[in-house]
């Protein structure tokens, strides 16, 4: 018999798991179908919530309320009502894009990546929402991915899934980048694409590789 059971529907692009510490709930998506998952810590309590269009990441601000990246731009989410407010337009002009990977950083900034909605290279870029303004950080992405940060908040990683390439990012003691990017993990040569990724406590970075059916951690160094 299998340890693992199914918990929610079948997702077409199942993506974007956040636990909400506070609530002791799981949240996920299903991008393309707009859709947000969520249950408790036993697959109980199932609830969904529909965006009417593509969306894939999101953070916890308190409580009762998530910060939603969709493909117009940041939502404020009321948990309890489903109401919804919009923080900032993200390539609201743009039908080739919707967002992608994302994850709050340490000091409560949002950073979220956009890419073309049907895999078109360099459609896409890179953003921190910081105080109530998104700011593009980088120009030019096809698959970001990967976004996470190091358990002492000074650094940040970031990937390009068709670049085959994983960032680190130095940070200063305010969460903000403190230099250029510097490429942490070249899986060029091994043609392996790095997707979502997550560092434990000490500071490894475990990273999930789209179609080579496996799960690596790579040491901060």
């Amino acid at each position: 018999m299998s340890k693992y059971r199914t918990i929610g529907p079948a997702c077409t692009l199942g993506e974007g798991p956040l636990w909400h510490p506070l609530r002791e709930q799981l949240f996920w998506f299903d991008i393309p179908a707009g859709a947000l998952y969520g249950c408790d810590a036993s697959g109980g309590d199932m609830r969904s919530w529909n965006f009417d269009e593509p969306a894939s990441a999101a953070g916890w601000v308190d409580e009762k309320t998530l910060v939603i990246a969709t493909a117009s731009g940041l939502q404020q989410f009321d948990i309890e009502t489903g109401a919804r407010d919009l923080l900032a337009e993200m390539e609201l002009d743009n039908p080739v894009t919707r967002s992608n990977d994302g994850r709050t950083g340490p000091d409560g900034s949002f950073w979220i990546g956009t890419m073309g909605r049907n895999l078109e290279p360099h459609a896409g870029a890179y953003y921190r929402f910081r105080q109530s303004k998104l700011s593009r950080v980088i120009e030019s992405m096809s698959i970001p991915n990967a976004t996470c940060f190091a358990p002492d908040g000074r650094t940040a990683y970031v990937a390009d899934t068709t670049e085959r390439l994983i960032w680190r990012w130095p940070l200063d003691a305010a969460g903000n980048p403190a230099s250029e990017r510097i490429v942490h993990i070249d899986l060029r040569s091994e043609n392996v694409k790095p997707d979502g990724a997550v560092c434990d406590v000490q500071g490894y970075l475990w990273n999930a590789q789209f179609g080579s059916s496996r799960i690596v951690r790579y040491a901060p160094d």
